[in-house]
This record gives structure tokens, C-alpha cells and sequence, in this order.
């Protein structure tokens, strides 16, 4: 296998410089925002155990095998929309385990997975400012892995699912768009956010509990855009667990979404899909 010339060595140390140069000092800003604006306002420690956090990561398998069973005969014929609305089923209905689990492991556990009552507009606003921060991070990312894997001669797919999405039209576009932007970052940030998060914070600390999180999400959404959801789930763990609410990290994640949507729908060359 030929190494990589010189081109490819250029794009590498070109994004590695604007992660150092850029996002370092944008990250850490973000970071002294998220801290000056939010008190830290975690809420109650997670009771619940490892047990239950198997029963409903044993839950989320057995649907995604059930949908796997269901719409394996399809093949190629489903469309984007039915995967989004399966998806979203599946991780529904794993959400609602997550949440009998925790209200019947402890009295407050509604506050314990990120729901507490009153005051959501302020941390909303931080972690959107916090977002828009640690952009150039997660940008920055994005760029040094795509360039990483090209100098060692693997071009990352693309994400076929964003590529199908831009491609609807009529109102499929905008009920894939509500499930995309809306409804998914919603689901997904009650399970990984309010319910794995406290979980892991409380037995490895903060940051380990951050990152751990951040590994599993990160692998959900598969290799080609590793780095880049790595980063944005720490900016969004971070948010979660700083304001100690789900709606603040899902209002980070439904614009983020909906800001790659955007792109994807007006510039669509840049991901791989036709004009």
C-alpha cells in the first residue's frame, strides 16, 4: 500500500493546526462560559445500578433485532422515512424502560434523569452558546479525521442516511425533518445523557462518565464521524450535567442537527450527494 505524499501529510497538519490554533482556545472558552453562567446544578446522584442499566441496553437490542427482522425482507425498498420512524419507535420505547427504571430505583429519579421542573430557558441558552463555542472544535474534528484516514488510504463513507435525507422532498422532507432535528436528538439524549450519563458519572466521576458516555455514542453513529459526534457528546454531556437537564443538551443537539441538515439540503456536494 503506497504511504501518503505530501498533499495528503499537508491536509493532515493544516487541520491538526486549526484544532490547536482555534479550537483549543474556543473549547476552553466554552468551558469557562458553561462554568461562569451555570451553577452546577447536576441534581441527585443515579441509584440506579448496573443491572438496570443492562436490562435496558437489553431492551434497546432486542427491538433493534425485532426492526432488523421486520424490515430485513424490504431490503433496499425502505426508505429513509420508515428507517426514522423506526428508529424513533425503537428508541422510544427503550426511553420509556429507562424512565420506570429509574423512577422505581429512586423517589426523585424524574430529577435524577434530567428533568427537573421550572427554569429550562436559561440553560438552553448557555448550552447553545456553549454549542456555538466548541463549534470550531467539532469542525476541526471532523476535518483531522477525514484527513487522517485519506493520508492512510481509507476515504470515510459518508453518512448514506444524510445523503437519503437531503434527497426527500414534499412532506416527507419535513416529517423526516422533525424526526431528525426534533424528535431522535430527543430520544437520543434521554438515554444516553439522562439515563447512561448519571449512571457513570456517579460511580466513575465526571469526566470519566462523560467520556465513557461520549465512547458509546460515538460508536453508535459509526466510524466515519467518530471524532467529530465524540467531540459534540462531551460538549453535550457537559451541558447536561452542568444544568442538570436533558431539555438543555437536546436543544444543543436538535441544532446541531438541523444545522447539518441545512447544509446538506443547500450544499450537498460537499458530503457526496448530487446537486
Amino acid at each position: 500500500m503506497p504511504g501518503p505524499d505530501a498533499s495528503d501529510l499537508q491536509d493532515v497538519l493544516r487541520a491538526a493546526a486549526f484544532v490547536v490554533v482555534v479550537g483549543v482556545p474556543f473549547a476552553l472558552l466554552a468551558r469557562k462560559a458553561l462554568h461562569g453562567l451555570l451553577p452546577d446544578s447536576s441534581g441527585p446522584r443515579a441509584r440506579w445500578g448496573l443491572v438496570a442499566v443492562a436490562y435496558v441496553a437489553l431492551v434497546g437490542f432486542v427491538l433493534i433485532v425485532a426492526g432488523g427482522v421486520v424490515l430485513r425482507p424490504l431490503g433496499p425498498q425502505v426508505g429513509v422515512l420508515v428507517e426514522l420512524v423506526g428508529s424513533a419507535v425503537i428508541f422510544g420505547l427503550t426511553g420509556l424502560v429507562a424512565l420506570a427504571v429509574a423512577g422505581q430505583a429512586q423517589p426523585d429519579g424524574r430529577t435524577a434523569i434530567g428533568f427537573p421542573g421550572g427554569g429550562a430557558l436559561r440553560p438552553a441558552a448557555v448550552g447553545v452558546l456553549v454549542y456555538v463555542l466548541s463549534s470550531p472544535m467539532v469542525v476541526g474534528m471532523g476535518g483531522l479525521s477525514h484527513f487522517v484516514s485519506k493520508a492512510l488510504g481509507h476515504e470515510l463513507p459518508p453518512q448514506e442516511v444524510g445523503l437519503r435525507l437531503a434527497e426527500l422532498g414534499g412532506a416527507a422532507r419535513y416529517v423526516a425533518l422533525a424526526l431528525a432535528v426534533l424528535v431522535q436528538p430527543f430520544l437520543e439524549e434521554l438515554l444516553f445523557r439522562g439515563f447512561l450519563q448519571p449512571f457513570l458519572v456517579t460511580r466513575t466521576g465526571v469526566t470519566f462518565g462523560i467520556a465513557l458516555t461520549s465512547l458509546a455514542f460515538a460508536g453508535l453513529h459509526g466510524l466515519s464521524v467518530f471524532l467529530p459526534i465524540f467531540t459534540l457528546s462531551v460538549v453535550l454531556g457537559a451541558v447536561r450535567h452542568r444544568s442538570g437537564r436533558v431539555s438543555a443538551s437536546w436543544t444543543v443537539h436538535a441544532l446541531h442537527n438541523g444545522i447539518q441538515l441545512a447544509a446538506l439540503y443547500w450544499f450537498p456536494q460537499i458530503f457526496g450527494g448530487s446537486s
